[in-house]
């Protein structure tokens, strides 16, 4: 169940310096949705919840599709009071921010575990990336330094 957000196409993301992107800010929802481009998965965007609670990203995935999953990372965590989620293990996506795209790696679930969006940005994500959220203007700030 995906549940995307309006998002303004009128708004562009920013970079602070021309020739070498070295932080850039991205639109982003009331909610804390970020929608973007993910690797070479099937849809246009993805939602994904800038999740600082986390400590993981995750991805909801077919799981007959991922090329590239690492089943030796896979883990099990409780996530809400209806159980424990497992995940099928990891795999590296390539995020695409605008022309700039960065690799992040994240723990995939089925596409059955009932979530509000695709996926989930977490602490690992605003720690390596030193991100910060402008919560009056709707921006996150990516580090690519």
């Amino acid at each position: 169940m995906n549940h995307f957000f309006d998002y303004d196409d009128s708004y562009s993301a920013t970079s602070y310096e021309s020739s070498v992107r070295s932080s850039m800010q991205w639109p982003i929802s009331k909610k804390s949705v970020i929608k973007l481009p993910i690797g070479d998965r099937t849809k246009p965007y993805s939602s994904l919840l800038v999740a600082t609670g986390s400590a993981i990203s995750f991805l909801a995935v077919n799981r007959k599709k991922i090329p590239n999953l690492r089943h030796k990372d896979a883990m099990a965590w409780k996530c809400n009071p209806d159980g424990i989620v497992h995940t099928l293990g990891t795999a590296t996506y390539n995020l695409c921010f605008g022309r700039t795209t960065i690799k992040h790696e994240f723990h995939l679930v089925q596409n059955l575990v009932n979530l509000e969006y695709d996926g989930m940005l977490g602490c690992d994500f605003v720690v390596k990336y030193g991100c910060s959220i402008n919560f009056e203007r709707y921006l996150i700030t990516i580090n690519f330094d």
